[in-house]
């Protein structure tokens, strides 16, 4: 369409001045048209050189007007403002150019000629400059777009590995201390051959219960990942107020705990409180479940006291001498999951080997 419009208006110019051409003049004139006007097919890849050709060819064929105001039009929607100012200038010295070599030749003054050709190229530059200024926002646009869509990706991404960080810990925590149970209790039936009928049907009797436990927590968690129901983030966690009942629990499968509870005022009805009590079962949850992997014949000492701000979790297991050569599987993420746990709740929380015990130590906000 270009090509068309440069080559007629070329050829309307030239067929008005055709007889101002002596000898072969007319016919270097269509020569130099024909070639501003092919030269416009690279107009895009080179937009200054094709402007330059096209307007130092207009100034004095006119066979090149035509192509001169597509290429210009196209130089100011692609360059620099300095580079269309210049193009300007140099298509306006052409427009005065031209009306000097073919006088009289359309009846028009010079001056009109003048104006005409100069508001005419003026015209099609601020187009072009509005087109340039349209294609570069549209391109900011997309740019922007494009880094938000990035952005959501990786927000996304983030988002996903977070979850299946916090299923991956649920899990740990909801399945880890019932199968250590069943482990340990499996283990009495098989290293225990002295074991009467009665002590086999009461070991049966908890690996059972033990069993139903587990597959319900099990159950629980794939229903809430299947159906994301939000009935199963509201229900309750274990608190402070269940913790004897967790430690009857390992009791019963011969741990040898020692509880000390030294809580002035055990109300956790305030936020911070509640998730503390929360935050400190599964402390001594995972306490417990880690003495029964790694040490399952040695003491263990759950101890909890506060100071009114502060609430002291602390879970001691006397090493055995030697260690274990096999001890019971572990992912090893429990300790580490805790640790994230509390320092969400801005607490603090070590765990390692001093000497002969092995000690977990956390301290939670208790304040009101």
């Amino acid at each position: 369409m270009c090509l068309i419009l440069a080559a007629g208006f070329g050829t309307f110019l030239l067929a008005g001045t055709w007889s101002a051409h002596p000898g072969i003049s007319g016919i270097v004139d269509a020569g130099i048209g024909l070639l501003a006007c092919l030269a416009l097919f690279w107009r895009r890849r080179y937009p200054f050189a094709v402007a330059c050709f096209a307007i130092a060819g207009s100034a004095v064929a006119a066979a090149s007007a035509g192509a001169s105001l597509i290429a210009l039009f196209g130089a100011a929607a692609r360059l620099r403002p300095v580079l269309v100012l210049v193009l300007t200038v140099a298509q306006l010295i052409a427009v005065a150019i031209f009306p000097l070599l073919y006088a009289d030749q359309h009846g028009y003054p010079y001056a009109t000629q003048l104006l005409i050709g100069g508001l005419v190229n003026l015209m099609l530059v601020g187009w072009g400059l509005v087109v340039g200024l349209s294609r570069r926002h549209l391109a900011t646009v997309v740019e922007h777009a494009d880094l938000r869509r990035v952005e959501q990706e990786l927000r996304a991404a983030h988002a996903q590995e977070a979850e299946r960080r916090r299923i991956a810990h649920e899990m740990h925590e909801a399945l880890s201390p019932r199968l250590s149970l069943l482990s340990v209790h499996a283990g009495a039936l098989e290293y225990r051959p002295d074991l009467t009928s009665e002590s086999i049907r009461e070991i049966g009797n908890v690996i059972r219960l033990a069993s139903h436990d587990a597959l319900e927590d099990l159950n629980d968690a794939i229903w809430a990942l299947r159906d994301r129901n939000e009935q199963y983030a509201l229900l309750p966690e274990p608190g402070l107020s269940d913790l004897a009942a967790l430690v009857d629990e390992s009791r019963a499968a011969y741990a040898n705990v020692h509880f000390h509870w030294d809580v002035d005022d055990a109300d956790e009805t305030t936020q911070t409180r509640s998730r503390a009590s929360r935050t400190a079962y599964r402390i001594v949850r995972e306490g417990l479940t880690n003495a029964r992997k790694h040490a399952p014949d040695s003491p263990i000492d759950v101890t909890l006291d506060d100071d009114g701000a502060v609430l002291v979790v602390r879970v001691r297991t006397q090493l055995p001498e030697p260690m274990p050569v096999k001890p019971m599987p572990g992912s090893g993420s429990g300790l580490a999951g805790i640790a994230e746990r509390v320092a969400r709740e801005d607490g603090t929380f070590d765990y390692g080997r001093c000497e002969e015990e092995f000690i977990v130590t956390a301290r939670l906000r208790w304040d009101r």
